[in-house]
């Protein structure tokens, strides 16, 4: 059996499982709306095995068994292992003490998908830093652009006087309250920070690279499927391909990797342990190819629908041969 770890509302998911059913491949999908309680956890030198209860507010409840698990793919989302038999008076007395060991737990399952079962990405995926990225890639020869932290406006200005630059957060992290949710874009900084001296916390500018087109890379095991963006020539999308314009989309056609440049990604890939994921690449004006950022768990749909590859059913069946 296949467990797919995932939110409720991801379509990629849905998409995949459709094919997974198609192709008849059992499986299981465990999404973070799920309630989890840990019957049984057992490591010994003969076996590692456990049992947890899974509550997906259905009629039916299931117990999911290790010994039944063949592959695992982490999508998105995390384990809601939750307490049993506990009042609320008592969750609030015991609720740090809680908070850690369920982090214990869920890091030890984490590792135990990774080392112990065929698996496609893991939790630790969804914490993969930005800068590491740049670092490790401008040590393995990848071009990437010109990126400044820091907490000084008279430093980011000094730049900024010198050519142009773009602003976008470290983290993809969005901002919340009741009613909105706030989504980070890329945005081109045009004029000077008019900010006193020194800025509450580090902001990142980067350098704004004039693009002949753009890439969006996905890969799945080593086999690399790759699209190109033609979104230099709107100027709603210029700046950020992710700025859709909906009356008049970005043309986007299959595009073929050379070879030095896969090869590349094969070993950044290696550097953080990764056997799935989304690349976006700038390739400029002289032809150079540009890395900006990879992200494990990013969405596929607009390589896969545009280009016809078919992604969903290729994850199915890469799932499908992990358990042989």
């Amino acid at each position: 059996m296949i467990l797919i770890i995932t939110s409720e509302d991801d379509q990629t998911t849905a998409r995949v499982c459709a094919w997974l059913n198609f192709y008849q491949i059992p499986f299981y999908r465990l999404n973070e709306t799920s309630e989890l309680i840990l019957r049984k956890l057992i490591i010994s030198n003969e076996e590692t095995i456990f049992e947890i209860e899974v509550n997906d507010f259905t009629n039916e409840k299931l117990m999911l068994d290790s010994r039944r698990i063949g592959a695992v793919w982490y999508r998105r989302g995390w384990l809601n292992l939750v307490p049993s038999n506990f009042n609320t008076a008592d969750f609030i007395q015991v609720g740090d003490y809680f908070k850690n060991e369920k982090s214990k737990l869920v890091e030890f399952f984490d590792y135990l998908f990774m080392r112990a079962h065929d698996s496609i990405n893991c939790f630790k995926d969804t914490k993969i830093n930005k800068l590491q990225v740049l670092w490790e890639a401008s040590q393995l020869g990848f071009f990437i652009p010109k990126t400044i932290v820091s907490v000084e406006t008279t430093i980011i200005n000094k730049y900024l006087k010198n050519g142009k630059y773009i602003t976008k957060g470290i983290d993809k992290s969005s901002i919340y309250d009741d009613n909105h949710s706030f989504f980070g874009m890329t945005e081109e900084v045009r004029e000077p920070f008019q900010l006193p001296n020194r800025i509450t916390f580090p902001s990142l500018i980067q350098e704004k690279i004039e693009k002949l087109f753009e890439l969006r890379i996905f890969t799945i095991g080593a086999t690399f499927f790759s699209s190109a963006i033609f979104s230099q020539n709107d100027e709603k999308t210029r700046t950020d391909f992710r700025n859709y314009n909906n009356e008049k989309p970005n043309r986007v056609v299959p595009y073929k990797l050379p070879i030095f440049m896969e090869e590349k990604l094969r070993l950044l890939m290696h550097k953080f342990n990764l056997n799935s994921g989304s690349f976006d690449i700038i390739v400029d004006k002289s032809g150079r190819y540009i890395l900006l950022e990879v992200n494990p768990i990013g969405q596929f749909w607009q390589v896969s629908h545009p280009c016809s590859y078919y992604l969903e059913e290729k994850v199915a069946l890469y799932l499908k041969s992990r358990l042989n």
